[in-house]
C-alpha cells in the first residue's frame, strides 16, 4: 500500500457475511449514530441494499471505514452486515486512515438510501405475498414493532404528490406521517406548500404537528349562547341550591331567618321597588 491513498483501490473481500459485534468504529473519526430507527426498518423490510465497508487487520480488528449507521442499525435489529472487506497490513494506521477516508468520500457519492415509502410498498408487497391479517404477524416477520408497521402502512393513504415527495427526498417516516395529517385536515392543495417547505428543510415534524394543532383549535366551533331567559333561570336555581344549603348546614340558626328572608323576598317579587335589594338586608 502507498504512503498516501487518493482514490480507494478494489476491496479484498466483496459482500461478506460479518457478525457487526465484531467491528466498532473507527478512532478518531466517527461517532456511533444514535437516530438509526427508520434505517433498521429499511434493513427489516428490504434487506441491507449496499454493503458497509471494513478495514479489517491482521490481528482481528474490525473497523467501519464506511457505513456505520447500516452497522449501528444491525446491532440494534440483530442483523448479519453485509460487507466489503479491504485487508490491510500490520503497522500501517496513517495509511489506512486516508484510505477509509477516500472510500467514505467515493461511498457518499454513490450511494442512495431507501425511503420511507419504499419502505411502506416494500412491507405492503410482504403483507400481499404472505397474507398476513395484521399489523402485528408482519411486524413479527419483519422485526419491526406492530405500531412502526401501522405507520408505515397508513402513509401509503397520502397523495401522490405526498408520496413522490417523500420518495425522491428520502423524508423520514415521523415526517412523512405528519405530512398526511396535515393533508387529511387542510386538504390537498393547501398542505402542498408544507410539503413543499419540509423538502426544503424548512418544518420538522414537531413543527407540523404544531401546524394541525394550531388548525384544530381555530376550527373548533363555539357553543351557542343559551337565550337570557335560560340564563336567569339557571342563575336563580344554582342560587336557590346554595340557600338551602346553608339552610341545611345550620338548621337551628338560620331556620328562623330564612322563613323571614323568603317573606320579605315573595313581597318584593309581588311589588317590586328601586330600593329593593336593600330592603332585603
Amino acid at each position: 500500500m502507498k504512503d498516501t491513498v487518493t482514490s480507494p483501490r478494489s476491496p479484498d473481500l466483496r459482500d461478506q457475511e460479518v457478525d457487526p459485534t465484531t467491528c466498532e468504529v473507527m478512532p478518531g473519526h466517527q461517532h456511533a449514530a444514535s437516530d438509526v430507527e427508520d434505517l433498521a426498518d429499511s434493513l427489516a423490510a428490504l434487506g441491507q441494499l449496499n454493503p458497509v465497508q471494513i478495514l479489517e487487520y491482521p490481528d482481528g480488528r474490525r473497523y467501519i471505514a464506511a457505513g456505520r449507521r447500516r452497522w449501528m442499525a444491525c446491532v440494534s435489529r440483530g442483523l448479519s452486515l453485509r460487507a466489503d472487506v479491504w485487508l490491510c497490513t500490520a503497522n500501517e494506521d496513517v495509511n489506512s486512515e486516508n484510505l477509509a477516508r477516500a472510500i467514505r468520500i467515493a461511498e457518499n457519492t454513490e450511494r442512495k438510501d431507501p425511503s420511507a415509502m419504499d419502505v411502506a410498498f416494500q412491507l405492503r408487497r410482504i403483507r400481499v405475498e404472505n397474507n398476513f391479517a395484521s399489523a402485528a404477524e408482519l411486524g413479527a416477520f419483519v422485526g419491526m414493532s406492530e405500531s412502526r408497521v401501522k405507520r408505515y402502512l397508513c402513509v401509503l393513504q397520502a397523495s401522490d404528490f405526498l408520496m413522490e415527495t417523500a420518495r425522491t427526498k428520502s423524508l423520514p417516516i415521523t415526517v412523512v406521517v405528519e405530512l398526511m395529517r396535515c393533508e387529511k385536515l387542510l386538504g390537498e392543495r393547501t398542505a402542498r406548500k408544507f410539503v413543499k417547505q419540509t423538502a426544503d428543510g424548512c418544518l420538522s415534524a414537531q413543527d407540523l404537528k404544531k401546524v394541525r394543532e394550531k388548525t384544530k383549535n381555530s376550527k373548533k366551533p363555539r357553543k351557542p349562547r343559551k337565550p337570557r331567559k335560560q340564563r336567569l333561570e339557571a342563575k336563580l336555581r344554582t342560587t336557590g341550591d346554595e340557600f338551602l344549603a346553608l339552610v341545611a348546614r345550620e338548621p337551628k340558626a338560620t331556620t328562623a331567618y330564612a322563613q323571614d328572608f323568603v317573606r320579605r323576598l315573595t313581597q318584593l317579587l309581588e311589588n317590586p321597588g328601586p330600593d329593593s335589594k336593600s330592603s332585603l338586608v
